[in-house]
């Protein structure tokens, strides 16, 4: 476990496909040249089929397994909708940032983008 958290990154996220069954999302990792991501998270595939939001932006800070990967528990999820205007409106947060790494500052512009912009979600019980 230490390891999977040792090699922990977060990024910004576009969610393409998700699936019930292996209660899982497909994320594509738009600061790391479109790598492809899949999350395993049951409260996350939910809402993206309750939803129907399957083109949502994701932050989140990945957690990679050998078999699966997960999120450190905080996402931040908006509206496809408003990438140009987050990327503009994050660059201009990020400018202003003059301390800590850039694990940090990302995390930094998001909380702030998230309160602007963001997707309001709730929890969701596990059953």
């Amino acid at each position: 476990m230490l390891k999977a958290y040792a090699n922990s990154y977060s990024s910004f996220f576009q969610a393409t496909s998700s699936s019930a069954e292996k209660c899982s999302i497909e994320l594509l990792d738009l600061f790391n040249n479109d790598n492809k991501v899949v999350l395993t998270d049951i409260a996350i595939s939910k809402i993206t089929l309750q939803t129907r939001i399957l083109k949502t932006l994701i932050f989140t800070r990945i957690v990679p397994f050998t078999e699966f990967n997960m999120t450190s528990g905080i996402v931040f999820a908006f509206d496809i909708r408003n990438e140009r205007l987050l990327a503009s409106e994050y660059d201009k947060i990020y400018e202003k940032l003059s301390t800590g790494d850039e694990s940090m500052k990302r995390f930094i512009c998001f909380f702030k983008l998230n309160k602007k912009f963001g997707i309001t979600t709730k929890k969701i019980e596990h059953t």
